[in-house]
């Protein structure tokens, strides 16, 4: 262990200020991958949500739009003239 952390320590001993910038630049690149990664996971799993909703109200519509036609055509169709 200490001697990664003086590998770390010799590393950072004799920056210069260039040095420095691009090691920022490089964080914040390696932090803006991450954030993207992680909302593209974030949607993808929101519009699976949403899709796995809509399948669920769909096929309690069909099913209620079956038992509707199937009383419709249980239906006499002249009732009205059966008088």
């Amino acid at each position: 262990m200490s001697a990664m952390l003086d590998t770390i320590r010799r590393m950072f001993a004799d920056m210069r200020p260039i040095d420095t910038a691009m090691l920022i630049i490089e964080v914040l690149v390696l932090l803006l991958i991450a954030y993207e990664v992680v909302i593209g996971i974030k949607v993808r799993r929101k519009e699976r949500k949403r899709k796995n909703e809509i399948e669920k109200r769909v096929k309690l519509l069909r099913n209620a739009m079956s038992e509707g036609q199937k009383i419709q055509h249980s239906w006499p169709q002249d009732w009205w003239r059966s008088s």
